[in-house]
């Protein structure tokens, strides 16, 4: 299910990704942000209002930049430009105060999510009340 289109990506979101990228990272992510919320948004889409899809459409741009920069080796730790030396971010360097996922590319795929999501309600695993 495609809810972001590339143009709202590169004008509303403000994405550098190519749109072949885009696109396909873009479908992950919707998969991804759909089981987080236990299939609320796949099930309730049309439903959803539309702050609530605009949370659900940055989510989803927000993941598909950080799967880019997990794909290319994950998020630089340090840099030196003429030895040309890179170094990337492992699983035990989070910084201090962060959850203890966030370290991980599962971790950080997943804060993308959860940075919009989390005010919706979409995330809420309880059973309301009857």
């Amino acid at each position: 299910m495609v809810v972001v289109s590339y143009e709202w990506y590169k004008t509303t979101y403000g994405g550098e990704l190519d749109e072949d990228t885009f696109n396909r990272l873009a479908s992950q992510a919707f998969l991804f942000a759909d089981a987080m919320t236990e299939y609320r948004l796949s099930a309730r889409w049309a439903c959803l209002a539309e702050p609530v899809r605009a949370a659900v459409m940055s989510a989803v741009c927000a993941y598909a930049d950080q799967a880019n920069i997990e794909e290319s080796g994950g998020p630089v730790s340090s840099e030196t430009n003429d030895g040309i030396s890179r170094t990337y971010v492992t699983g035990s360097a989070s910084s201090a105060g962060a959850s203890k996922n966030a370290g991980t590319a599962q971790g950080r795929l997943s804060n993308a999510i959860r940075l919009y999501l989390a005010p919706t309600g979409l995330l809420f695993r309880g059973r309301g009340r009857r």
